[in-house]
């Protein structure tokens, strides 16, 4: 796993909200509060989950376009919580240096 990479200036608030938005919209998915070990799949996750919590994390974050599509991704292909919200920061982090 590679390691997460300062955020440029300016995403620092998107990738610190990310957190805690994903957080919130697991939390309404699920019923329970994640800790970085959560994984979507033990919980019965589904693609209908996925579309759900990623897209209630991005409405959120308006500025980072595209980020329902890639946090999608990443639950169905991550699934820990702590691997999804790394990836969100990356992707963050590349919509921010414009790449």
């Amino acid at each position: 796993m590679a390691d997460v990479q300062p955020l440029p200036e300016g995403a620092d608030d998107a990738a610190d909200a990310l957190a805690s938005r994903l957080a919130e919209a697991w939390h309404a998915t699920f019923g329970v509060l994640p800790d970085d070990d959560s994984n979507f799949y033990d919980l019965g996750g589904e693609s209908i989950d996925a579309a759900r919590i990623a897209t209630a994390t991005a409405r959120a974050l308006p500025e980072v376009e595209d980020l329902d599509v890639h946090l999608m991704t990443a639950l169905l292909n991550e699934a820990r919580l702590a691997d999804v919200v790394r990836s969100g920061r990356e992707f963050i982090a590349r919509a921010a240096n414009g790449s």
